[in-house]
């Protein structure tokens, strides 16, 4: 099977977009199948939709905005995708609830495929810091829940480092709460990679994902991973993280120090965490998309 890659030209809901991708689209073969993987699903505007699979990543722009830029937005995002009758993929059960509840759309009419684990994470073994253990966060966005990290890790000795652009006010609250911070940003897949084999635990409470890779991540790299006891997080980490609530402080610290201080039970993590990793591989993933294909490519 043929593959290729088209990009478009800007970033963002664009008409300029569109034209390309209808130019583009006019030149190819008609047993061409089209895969949407990126935040643009209003691109199936102008893609068959027979022909169409459409990747749904997350839905968190349905959060973001209010009034008629909301009702915009689910009308090219949500709406129109539905409509142009192309194949759904949501990456988690939770993406898939919240695309039905938005949009009405048959359940049955949703596939559901996790994102495959980033193959240049390898599992480096590294003797627990026990003194100063490093501690890795991933994003800074408000989602990502850094405030009451921030909170959370008062008293506890050890180093964040967090790999984001926080804001001002998100340092002070770090600084005053006592935390020793590395701040690293723009950082290559080989340097995530090395930040995930330098880390002892990776902290991920968020408050809303659409899959939440940095679990999984997280498990590749061998490391203990504390995390939200909340859809889709608790899902992906199938018994394998520490859950806590994200929106509890308290219950935070009390993670951080059960994984820290309870050497039996951060390697009883690790261990599941091995077993879990593996049905997220590249390979299986795309076993299951190429099962999609040839099913659509039966009904030319």
């Amino acid at each position: 099977m043929d593959i290729g890659v088209y990009n478009f030209p800007e970033t963002g809901f664009r008409v300029r977009n569109l034209v390309h991708l209808f130019r583009f689209q006019r030149r190819q073969s008609k047993d061409v199948l089209y895969h949407i993987t990126g935040d643009v699903h209003y691109a199936s505007l102008v893609l068959p939709g027979k022909r169409t699979v459409l990747t749904m990543h997350d839905l968190n722009f349905m959060h973001r905005y209010r009034g008629w830029r909301l009702h915009l937005i689910r009308l090219f995002y949500l709406y129109l995708p539905v409509w142009k009758k192309n194949t759904l993929v949501a990456i988690s059960e939770n993406t898939k609830l919240e695309f039905v509840n938005f949009t009405g759309c048959d359940p049955e009419r949703i596939k559901v495929i996790p994102d495959p684990v980033n193959q240049i994470i390898q599992h480096v073994d590294r003797e627990f810091d026990q003194h100063e253990p490093q501690i890795l966060f991933v994003g800074s966005t408000p989602n990502k829940n850094l405030d009451r990290v921030a909170q959370a890790l008062r008293g506890i000795h050890c180093r964040l480092e967090i790999i984001g652009r926080p804001k001002d006010h998100q340092k002070a609250l770090l600084k005053s709460n006592g935390v020793k911070t590395i701040i690293r940003s723009g950082l290559t897949d080989e340097e995530m990679a090395a930040a995930y084999s330098n880390a002892d635990i990776v902290l991920f409470p968020s408050l809303y994902e659409g899959f939440g890779l940095p679990v999984i991540e997280g498990f590749k790299a061998g490391r203990a991973v504390i995390t939200s006891n909340i859809s889709p997080m608790k899902d992906v980490a199938k018994g394998a993280a520490c859950l806590v609530d994200p929106k509890d402080i308290a219950s935070i610290h009390e993670g951080v120090n059960l994984v820290i201080n309870n050497s039996v039970y951060r390697e009883e993590l690790i261990e599941k965490a091995a077993e879990v990793v593996t049905l997220y591989s590249p390979e299986i993933i795309a076993k299951r998309y190429l099962d999609i294909y040839e099913k659509m490519m039966e009904c030319f």
